[in-house]
């Protein structure tokens, strides 16, 4: 019963809707698409920024093979998206792609939801269900920058 009242609310017009925590929309012929998690956000100089929002547009590009934007700490924003890709083709010329994928960002996302950088990886951290752990992903990033910083 506990549970059930943290995710089933009775709204004012008299409906009880199931508060899941996803992100989603439903198209003009009633079919619901789930796109993401609310907790999954950045928050980036007080814009709200939801992750896989840009993942959907770099995804676009058709030498992406996956993408995870994942959230690092700035001095100047609080945080900021940087997206991490993995390539169908290692053959590719990185810089050209990196430039595609900003020059897209740019035309399809807000300014505040550009990412900082983009990051191409040969593989992702998987959870034990398969799916891209970006927890881990932020933290490797963390590692990495503590490193850099160490010197």
């Amino acid at each position: 019963v506990e549970e059930e009242k943290k995710v089933l609310y009775k709204h004012g017009d008299g409906k009880t809707w199931v508060h899941s925590g996803d992100l989603g929309y439903i198209d003009e012929d009633g079919f619901l698409y789930l796109v993401g998690r609310i907790k999954r956000m950045i928050i980036r100089g007080g814009f709200k920024i939801y992750p896989s929002e840009i993942e959907q547009v770099i995804s676009e590009n058709k030498d992406v093979s996956e993408c995870c934007v994942i959230s690092i700490d700035s001095t100047e924003y609080g945080s900021e998206p940087q997206a991490h890709v993995v390539l169908k083709n290692n053959q590719v010329d990185e810089n050209k792609i990196k430039k595609e994928l900003m020059n897209l960002c740019r035309e399809k996302l807000p300014s505040y939801a550009v990412p900082c950088d983009i990051i191409f990886d040969e593989n992702f951290p998987l959870t034990a269900v398969g799916k891209i752990d970006y927890k881990k992903l932020e933290e490797l990033e963390k590692e990495k920058s503590c490193k850099s910083k160490k010197g």
